[in-house]
Parts: structure tokens; C-alpha cells; sequence
């Protein structure tokens, strides 16, 4: 009887084995890991040209950030700038050289050349090994100005040492309202807390002043990107950007809020919608790939156009 039990054990051990090296190499068939060398890509798969450039009738210069993409497998550390190319802002009348600066942006003063709203504008960008990329662009017609700012109160939150208070802030917002035109339009809010206070030192006080920009929790983000989708021709108000007033250090003297309204063309909002949302996906790994609009010929990135408003409230 022993004998026949231990038989038996043998044969449903050695049963066991034969179906688990089965399971493992049907798994390795049906694996879809496959070994790839990255060298047999390379003469196939070119880096592009990465372009930035965001245009406007109140700016005082205009900037481009030219840069090139990376293939996953390079080296991190090597620079991705791109230096010596020749860039050119024209205009119906008239062209711009925009000019290396060696701080990874070209940027020229405007002077004399106009950026006017309603107009076409093209970008045109060479580099020393013969790439080429454009891209156009149209600015919106007109700013649009801003009705008024909105302030209002959150939370306090109270410093303490032991069982005393020794400073408290407060958390409050700010958002705007402003009349939207006829027609699809397109906008980007964003806001800046200019703040003076002073700190007390042993023998005297220091002052400090610092700007902030304002975060938006709906946008998670320091800016916010909307449309007048389903609610055109009407009166618009932002979501609320979030400050804080006080001070854990001094003494607050002076505080400031500047909002800002831009009036942006669909490229810029496509764009920045893209990689809000591509942001948004960043930690979950069963999102979907995005694609990352743009508008540049023969490369990655966005040339686009604005018009904006600013309004500022002096609150101390």
C-alpha cells in the first residue's frame, strides 16, 4: 500500500512539472516582451525640431524656444538646444531676425516691426545642418477687456507655538468677468500677487517684495485654459486663482493683484489643452498615449498668437 501511495505521488509530482514547464513556455510564446535592439532604429527615426513661440500685439519682444526631441533611449544629460539657427518673424510688409542669445531662447526686441491684431504671421527657422521648419499663425482681433476682478474669503490658518497664536493667513481667491464677443473664442486666465512686507530683525527690520502667481485647483495649475463652448456671447467668469494674505514672517505694507485675459487663437488652445491633459495622465499607467497638438511644418511644437487685458486691484 505504501508502495502504490508513494507511485502515485511520484506520477502526480512528475504530472505537476510537465504542466508547469508547459504553462511557462505558453506564457513565453504568448508574451508580448520582445527583446529590441534601439541601434536598428536609428537610421530610421531622426530626431525633429521642438519649437515654442508665442506671439502678441503687447509684447515688447518676442521669444522662440527651439529645441530637438529625443528618442527614448538617449542619453538624458546631453542638451537637447539647438544653437546658430537663423529665425525670421514675417509679416505681410515687413520681417523680424529673432537672434540667439545663448540662454536657450532667441529673442529680439520688436521696435519697429508691428504685430497687429486680425493680421497672418509666419515663422520660418533654418538650422546650420539644413533643417528647415514654418509654421503660420493668425492673432486674434482684438483684446477683450476685463469687467472686473471678484475677490473672496476661504480659510484661516493660524500659526501657533504651544497653545499661542503667533501669526495667521488667510486663503482667499480672485477671478474675473468679462463680456464674450460674438463668435467661438478662446481664453487663458492667469494672475500675479504683488506683495511688500517687512521682517523683524533682532536690531532692525528687512523688507521684502516678492511676486506670486495665483493657482488655479480646477486647471491644477497656474493657469487655466477655457472656451465660450455653450455659452457664447454672454458674461464669462474665470475659475477662482488661489492666494494667500499675512504673512508667517512680518508684516504685510503692500498687496496687489493683477489678473490677466488673454484672447487666444484655437492653436494655442489646442496646444495647451493637449499637455494639460497629457499632464493629467502623467501617474496613471493605464491612460491612453496623447498626442501633443501642434502647428509646426516638418517638427514638434506650437507657433501661436494672443491679444490681452490686464486689470490690477491694489487690496493694502
Amino acid at each position: 500500500m505504501k508502495l502504490q501511495w508513494a507511485v502515485t505521488r511520484q506520477v502526480a509530482l512528475n504530472l505537476f512539472q510537465a504542466l508547469a514547464i508547459i504553462f511557462f513556455q505558453a506564457c513565453s510564446f504568448f508574451s508580448p516582451v520582445v527583446e529590441v535592439n534601439p541601434d536598428k532604429f536609428t537610421d530610421q527615426i531622426a530626431s525633429k525640431l521642438v519649437v515654442g513661440c508665442f506671439i502678441s500685439p503687447q509684447d515688447s519682444v518676442v521669444r522662440v524656444s527651439l529645441t530637438e526631441s529625443k528618442l527614448l533611449y538617449d542619453t538624458l544629460n546631453q542638451s537637447s538646444m539647438v544653437s546658430d539657427a537663423r529665425i525670421v518673424l514675417y509679416s505681410k510688409s515687413d520681417s523680424l531676425v529673432i537672434s540667439d542669445t545663448l540662454s536657450g531662447y532667441y529673442i529680439s526686441p520688436i521696435k519697429s516691426f508691428v504685430i497687429q491684431g486680425g493680421e497672418i504671421y509666419k515663422l520660418i527657422i533654418k538650422t546650420p545642418d539644413g533643417r528647415t521648419v514654418n509654421s503660420t499663425c493668425t492673432v486674434p482681433d482684438q483684446s477683450i477687456q476685463i469687467k472686473k476682478i471678484i475677490i473672496d474669503s476661504g480659510f484661516v490658518r493660524t500659526v501657533t507655538v504651544g497653545n499661542t497664536p503667533i501669526d495667521s493667513t488667510m486663503e482667499r481667491y480672485a477671478s474675473i468677468q468679462w463680456e464674450d464677443p460674438v463668435g467661438v473664442n478662446y481664453y487663458r486666465v492667469f494672475g500675479e500677487l504683488s506683495q511688500s512686507e517687512t521682517i523683524q530683525l533682532v536690531n532692525n527690520s528687512l523688507k521684502i517684495d516678492f511676486k506670486k502667481l495665483l493657482f488655479f485647483n480646477e486647471e491644477n495649475s497656474r493657469t487655466m485654459i477655457l472656451s465660450d463652448k455653450n455659452q457664447e456671447n454672454g458674461v464669462m467668469q474665470s475659475a477662482d486663482g488661489i492666494y494667500w494674505t499675512g504673512t508667517y514672517r512680518g508684516s504685510v505694507i503692500r498687496q496687489e493683484i493683477e489678473m490677466n485675459l488673454l484672447n487666444i487663437d484655437k492653436i494655442y488652445y489646442d496646444y495647451y489643452q493637449s499637455i494639460n491633459q497629457a499632464s493629467l495622465a502623467d501617474d496613471n499607467p493605464f491612460a491612453e498615449p496623447i498626442n501633443i497638438t501642434g502647428n509646426i511644418n516638418g517638427g514638434f511644437g506650437c507657433f501661436a498668437a494672443y491679444n490681452m487685458s490686464t486689470i490690477k486691484l491694489k487690496i493694502k
